[in-house]
């Protein structure tokens, strides 16, 4: 049984968030998710996992546990509520949060007595190595720290993993948003996207009706511009710019 408490809380997000924000905030919880999913069908054992955007507000709850359910269920807890120290007192989202690291809170170390018999270990998410949410694993009574960090570890990595390559798959016109940042022209920008998409210095000429040897002049330059040494160089630049 696996249940998402996203749909049913009464703690929901407001609707004035930019379309834009909104647009990666929706691909970060379907990443999130899916990777989730996925150890809940391995008969993982009984947890919960919040996904937080950067100020610790939480997007969405997966939890394959009756137990957990009923009591965030009892104690309202649910998208749009934010794991603030102010609020619930030292817990791993807010200890996460503040450190911009990963955060273990085990039970005892809880202030909160909603919270005192869990174990809860947390981790940002992050893209050009900025935080863009949190992700946290708690679960009753005292398990194995050795296998629960570097697991949530894992999946924070999968999940950047696939945002980055979201973006980079995203099409030659958000590359060539970037590229214009570092000054190339069109006919650059032009010769960067073929180069890109590994297409031959040949089909670049064809395509854009210039010699071979323009176009290594233009890939060089392209190079100079963007302080690139390689096409790993610039596939990099448009993942993580």
């Amino acid at each position: 049984m696996t249940s998402n408490l996203s749909g049913n809380t009464l703690f929901l997000r407001g609707s004035a968030q930019p379309t834009a924000d909104r647009e990666k905030e929706n691909e970060l919880i379907r990443i999130a998710q899916e990777e989730i999913e996925y150890l809940f069908r391995k008969n993982f054992p009984s947890a919960m996992f919040f996904l937080t955007d950067a100020s610790g507000m939480i997007l969405d709850v997966r939890t394959n546990s009756e137990e957990l359910e009923r009591r965030l269920a009892t104690n309202r807890i649910g998208p749009g509520v934010c794991f603030t120290s102010a609020r619930f007192g030292r817990n791993a989202v807010a200890s996460a949060v503040k450190s911009g690291t990963l955060a273990v809170v085990r039970d005892f170390e809880h202030d909160a007595p909603l919270f005192r018999d869990w174990t809860c270990i947390c981790m940002p998410i992050r893209i050009s190595d900025q935080p863009i949410g949190f992700l946290d694993l708690s679960f009753l009574g005292r398990k194995d720290l050795d296998f629960a960090v570097p697991l949530v570890e894992c999946l924070c990595r999968n999940v950047e993993h696939r945002l980055s390559m979201r973006r980079f798959i995203s099409g030659p016109e958000k590359w060539r948003d970037i590229l214009q940042k570092y000054g190339l022209t069109p006919r650059e920008i032009d010769v960067a996207i073929g180069w890109l998409m590994n297409h031959t210095v040949r089909q670049i000429a064809d395509r854009l009706a210039i010699s071979g040897e323009t176009v290594r002049t233009v890939l060089k330059n392209i190079y100079r511009k963007t302080g690139a040494s390689s096409k790993g160089d610039l596939f990099h630049l448009l993942m993580f710019e």
